[in-house]
């Protein structure tokens, strides 16, 4: 009896902690998704609501900053500009998570649409750009939300090749 009884409460307990993790992997994954919706609408007013205070950030050029409140408009800028006419695919999001609060998200896209280079920039830094692209985002949970803390996009050009 003893021996049910613990069988029992323990498939109990793991089983609340499988769909704990699975409603923290889509939260993790929404936190994801808003990070390329704002890229796909050219507007990252919404960046602070889906990023911590000290989210870190590196474009695939190497360009990169911590969060402030300037940080939406210079996004904002750069999608009036040079990337006007450029949208991200999502083509698989992997997480795993390395603490309970930590999770770390591996984002395989492709990017749609032309660069638009502004008059007067150095059109050569572009000749690197791919349209398969990897990003690591790192996300956090604080209270019942998972945001972003750092994330880094790079150009894939091993999946560029296949």
């Amino acid at each position: 009896m003893k021996f049910t009884f613990l069988l029992f409460a323990g498939l109990v307990i793991s089983s609340s902690g499988i769909s704990q993790n699975q409603n923290d992997e889509q939260l993790v994954k929404q936190a994801v998704n808003a990070w390329f919706n704002s890229f796909n609408k050219h507007d990252y007013s919404d960046y602070p609501i889906y990023t911590t205070e000290t989210c870190y950030g590196i474009n695939p050029l190497g360009a990169h900053g911590k969060r402030t409140s300037e940080t939406p408009a210079l996004y904002n800028k750069a999608h009036e500009t040079l990337l006007k006419n450029v949208t991200i695919n999502v083509d698989s999001i992997s997480i795993e998570f390395i603490r309970p609060d930590v999770a770390i998200a591996t984002v395989f896209s492709t990017q749609k649409g032309a660069l638009n280079i502004p008059e007067g920039m150095d059109k050569n830094i572009f000749d690197c750009a791919s349209d398969k692209l990897i990003s690591t985002i790192v996300t956090v949970k604080l209270g019942d939300k998972w945001l972003i803390a750092h994330y880094q996009n790079a150009y894939n050009f091993i999946q560029a090749t296949k």
